[in-house]
């Protein structure tokens, strides 16, 4: 909100500050003024901005008027010193230069003078004539060559490349170890690399590396990654581990296997026919018996 103030209550309050303006005005401003008046009329700081001709009007007079009565005789001895030398100087500035008398025409024609004049003169003045066109002319002034680029060394060129490639950037404070020396540079490429684990002798691959690792965080910059699933939250299905299927399967074969083996061989024990030493002459009946026991039918003589 803007503080109406009248030009009697700014003149009011300069009286006031007069004794501060004389006592400091080869170096006070009018913003000190005005400042100082705001606080005197107890007024926001600003609030005289709009007024600021008008206080720099009232300083100005108030100091010429000082100036006026304070006169010549109660100045320091080296202000008037100063402002002689200024005065001196201003007249020599302004003061206009003699005009060279004219000469007074002769009666002889130029060539007739030029002709009784001897040849030494003639060429003398021929000289001088071209000395004084020569020091008229503005003399070109001479451009230095400019100087190229410093080459630094070929390691402080490769780290500088390989920063490029990875997309590192170079801060000010590397290329300034550069007025150190070479080896002070050649150091800050070195940490600089470390920082993103990289060095001086780093395949591309890494290189490669440290560019997806640096895009990657640029990209995540200013988000908040705690909420980033990595994952699904549905349970995943657990992996098959096809080496130890294959165990099971092959030891559960051999196991069948076996069985298989061991019922064969107890077949063949119970079909195997129990031979008596003291066999007659018979016929052995090819067929099992159903009870397990084996009988023999001996043939008759009768038949």
């Amino acid at each position: 909100m803007d503080v109406e103030v009248s030009h009697k209550d700014i003149s009011n309050s300069l009286r006031n500050l007069k004794d501060f303006v004389i006592k400091n005005y080869e170096t006070v401003t009018a913003k000190q003024v005005r400042g100082k008046m705001e606080v005197d009329m107890k007024l926001p700081e600003g609030s005289l901005k709009p007024e600021r001709k008008y206080i720099e009007k009232l300083l100005l007079a108030l100091i010429e008027k000082h100036i006026a009565a304070e006169g010549p005789s109660n100045r320091s001895d080296e202000q008037q010193e100063q402002d002689s030398a200024a005065a001196n100087q201003q007249v020599s500035v302004t003061e206009p230069k003699s005009k060279p008398k004219a000469s007074k025409p002769s009666s002889k024609p130029i060539k007739e003078q030029e002709r009784s004049k001897p040849a030494k003169e003639q060429k003398g003045s021929k000289q001088n004539d071209q000395k004084a066109s020569k020091q008229r002319k503005p003399s070109k002034q001479v451009k230095k060559p400019v100087e190229g680029k410093k080459e630094h060394s070929r390691a402080i060129q490769k780290m500088q490349a390989m920063c490029k490639q990875a997309t590192i950037n170079i801060p000010p404070g590397v290329w300034q170890k550069a007025r150190l020396g070479e080896q002070e540079l050649q150091t800050a490429f070195e940490e600089l690399l470390r920082k993103h684990d990289l060095a001086q002798n780093s395949s591309a691959q890494d290189v490669e590396r440290a560019r997806c690792t640096l895009a990657t965080h640029r990209d995540l910059d200013g988000i908040d990654t705690s909420n980033i699933v990595s994952r699904s939250r549905r349970a995943a299905a657990p992996r098959i581990n096809y080496a130890l299927a294959a165990g099971n399967v092959a030891s559960s074969d051999d196991s069948e296997a076996d069985e298989e083996g061991s019922a064969s061989d107890a077949d063949s024990g119970l079909s195997e026919p129990a031979v008596d030493a003291e066999e007659g002459p018979g016929t052995r009946d090819s067929s099992p018996p159903a009870n397990g026991r084996r009988t023999f039918t001996l043939d008759s003589d009768d038949e």
